[in-house]
């Protein structure tokens, strides 16, 4: 099975990438990719045009979100989760909680139990620097990593929450720790590449 990436972060999110909904499937159908994803911070503008992008160059088009989210362990935190919809009943979760998301005040997150009563259809993976885990796996916590991995592992069906393994250089420290959390609390992992230009030369604008 090829490589599909599963965070992709396009303009749609404000200063967070350079990538438009064409240019990147123009160049993931030239690079050879089956399926591509978008996952863009709390919103869903783009995804329209991005299903009919894909049908159009016929790569199969993964629907996601990255959600702000209030942390577990420390409730004034502000994280993030991703998700990804299985099916249309799963993009409809995503649509009512980004709606949600988008209802709150500027300084509320929605909580894990929220995003629990819509994760039937959905799959969740850690987005690698700012996921909960990843931070307190940084700091050397792994009580509280291993609390919060237990806690979105049991908001989701089985075997739809994963643990996301990046090479980002940030998070090259802590590679060899997700996998034993992964090991020692049961959790599937994923390997994740956060996209957020093309091209290698773009990466001056989005530092």
């Amino acid at each position: 099975m090829s490589f599909v990436q599963l965070q992709v972060i396009s303009s749609y999110s404000l200063l967070q990438s350079t990538i438009t909904i064409e240019e990147l499937v123009i160049k993931a159908k030239e690079r050879g990719y089956q399926a591509i994803a978008l996952t863009d911070y709390n919103i869903l503008y783009g995804m329209v045009d991005f299903y009919k992008m894909c049908q159009k160059h016929q790569i199969k088009p993964i629907l996601g979100l990255t959600l702000d989210v209030e942390g577990i362990v420390n409730t004034n935190e502000n994280h993030a989760i991703l998700l990804l919809a299985k099916n249309a009943k799963g993009y409809e979760s995503l649509m009512t909680l980004s709606s949600e998301k988008m209802l709150l005040a500027e300084n509320e997150r929605l909580t894990v139990e929220q995003i629990k009563k819509h994760s039937q259809n959905l799959i969740a993976l850690t987005p690698g620097e700012k996921g909960e885990i990843e931070h307190f796996l940084l700091q050397n916590e792994t009580e509280s990593a291993a609390k919060v991995t237990e806690k979105w592992r049991d908001a989701f069906p089985e075997r739809h929450f994963y643990l996301g393994i990046q090479l980002h250089q940030k998070l090259e420290p802590i590679k060899d720790d997700l996998q034993a959390l992964a090991t020692n609390t049961g959790t599937l992992t994923v390997a994740l590449q956060d996209v957020r230009y093309i091209d290698a030369t773009d990466d001056f604008s989005t530092t």
